[in-house]
């Protein structure tokens, strides 16, 4: 089944046309709350105050960075001193940050620019959440479906939690490359032959994954939805996704060089490094394997033989008056995967075995029992 006909069944072509001025609605809804939050003081952003810890430790990063102007050392030196502190951020969030701070700095000086944006940036991320989650949403919703989206993402809590004002937070920027980057993976299985798309999707994901590796939950679900209807059986997919994890992989190389420097070979779970670039060159690999001839004669092949063994087993593939349980095309291209899957895992431990213990599997015992055993953002969903 092809993506097209995927979005299609059971359902009247979705009104495409944009929302054109409707979009002030969720916009106005967002500038109402924010103010809310700054007049009732539920958000603390006057007199150089913001909302919590991490907001100011974004911002004494982005001041040291101001002060030095040496990219790659990132370390706290008021933290852990005389060696510092290196967090698990990157740099593209203290970049924007910067860049806000300069272009503020003839008007309000260096410091009181930098607070400012620090104060707005996320709720503008969340502005363009919403344009974009208008815009991605368009192949498969209607005008006011779309509309009721985009207030409904207004009101949840976990998204206000990260993308209210005071909070200069990666999470609110990843919140807005999550959502192009869903928008790109539906238009790439409508039209798996435009490379531009798949391009743009592996530029969107290898940022996202730069600012934090979190990104590979919803990158993930991106190449799973792609996965799928190529499992179904879509044309061109198997090169889409060549080209979107290959420009993914590119996009992580030079991210990684612009992030670490000369520090190409750290190994680090929680961070870009080069875990993640081997983890997508991987899949890439797989994908540009999956896509060659020798690749689709082979899917012929095992189709081939599971058809004959259809017709010798029947009832292993289908009851009497029934369709088929199970076509042979995707038992075979099933069968690739999960031989794809369990390579690249077992490639993946053999090359950094320490993954396994997860990024705090080094932490001392002692802290990890006072400490991080009451930082509740970290703790298991399910107790082992």
């Amino acid at each position: 089944m092809s993506a097209q006909s995927a979005l299609s069944v059971g359902a009247p072509p979705p009104d495409r046309v944009p929302l054109g001025w409707l979009i002030l609605l969720p916009l106005g809804a967002l500038v109402l709350m924010q103010v809310l939050f700054a007049w009732l003081d539920v958000v603390p952003v006057h007199n150089d105050t913001l909302a919590d810890t991490d907001a100011y430790t974004r911002l004494v990063r982005v001041l040291d960075l101001h002060a030095t102007g040496d990219w790659f050392d990132s370390r706290l030196l008021r933290v852990n001193p005389p060696e510092g502190h290196v967090q698990h951020w990157t740099r593209p969030l203290d970049a924007l940050l910067l860049c806000g701070a300069w272009l503020l700095e003839p008007v309000l000086g260096f410091h009181a620019g930098l607070h400012l944006w620090g104060v707005l940036i996320s709720p503008v991320f969340l502005a363009l959440a919403l344009a974009a989650l208008s815009w991605a949403a368009a192949p498969a919703l209607g005008r006011d479906a779309r509309l009721f989206a985009c207030l409904v993402l207004l009101t949840q809590p976990s998204v206000l939690a990260y993308t209210s004002i005071g909070r200069p937070d990666h999470h609110s920027l990843l919140l807005l490359l999550c959502l192009i980057l869903l928008g790109l993976t539906v238009r790439l299985a409508l039209a798996p032959d435009d490379r531009r798309i798949a391009v743009l999707a592996g530029g969107v994901a290898a940022l996202g994954v730069w600012i934090s590796p979190e990104a590979l939950v919803w990158l993930g679900v991106s190449l799973a939805a792609l996965g799928l209807f190529w499992l179904g059986g879509a044309p061109g997919l198997a090169r889409a996704q060549r080209v979107y994890l290959w420009a993914t992989t590119f996009g992580l190389v030079i991210a990684l060089g612009l992030e670490r420097g000369r520090d190409l070979s750290a190994i680090e779970a929680d961070r870009l490094s080069l875990v993640h670039v081997t983890l997508l060159g991987l899949l890439a690999l797989f994908w540009t394997i999956v896509g060659a001839r020798g690749a689709a004669d082979l899917c012929a092949r095992l189709a081939t033989r599971a058809s004959r063994t259809a017709r010798r087993h029947p009832r292993a593939f289908q009851e009497p008056g029934r369709p088929a349980r199970i076509a042979p095309g995707i038992a075979s291209r099933a069968l690739i995967a999960t031989i794809g899957v369990v390579l690249i895992g077992g490639l993946m431990a053999i090359l950094f075995p320490g993954l396994r213990a997860g990024p705090l599997g080094r932490v001392d015992p002692l802290y990890a029992q006072i400490r991080l055993a009451n930082i509740l953002e970290i703790q298991p969903l399910i107790d082992a």
